[in-house]
């Protein structure tokens, strides 16, 4: 009877609260990566209780990137915020899709997913390289055929 009387009372006081939880930032560091900068995911939300991050999972599969997060809750039915921050290191350049997921074992209806779409540029100096040696190239080539 304790139980069941526990759980009511965990309810009543943690499910209205948690209603307006959920993931309510994901940001890129930097906002436009390049090949060689380290990128770290930030997460933040706000969750029925306070919350703390217990574990996290990332996958990669070619360009779909993953970030589970599971938060465990407090018992106190205010609404908190929550930041998260994970560096995922280098990437290849192109477009990627990263969904970031909360898990919360004890309310598994209000789990969210949230997804952001970001892209990897080459470094700044592989571009001033091909721009800048592109004239002299064109030039040296046209030297060359006019010389035969």
């Amino acid at each position: 009877m304790k139980t069941n009387l526990a759980k009511v009372i965990f309810t009543i006081m943690i499910i209205p609260a948690a209603i307006n939880a959920g993931i309510t930032e994901v940001s890129i560091l930097p906002p436009t990566p390049t090949v060689i900068d380290p990128i770290t995911i930030s997460v933040s939300g706000i969750e029925g209780s306070p919350a703390q991050v217990t574990n996290t999972d990332f996958f990669v599969n070619d360009n779909s990137l993953l970030l589970d997060i599971y938060l465990s809750l407090g018992i106190t039915p205010v609404v908190t915020p929550w930041t998260y921050s994970e560096s995922i290191g280098t990437l290849p350049t192109g477009v990627y899709d990263l969904t970031v997921r909360t898990f919360i074992p004890l309310l598994p209806s209000f789990n969210d997913n949230y997804y952001v779409s970001f892209e990897v540029v080459p470094e700044p100096g592989t571009f001033s390289i091909f721009t800048f040696a592109l004239p002299f190239l064109r030039v040296f080539t046209r030297r060359k055929t006019k010389g035969l």
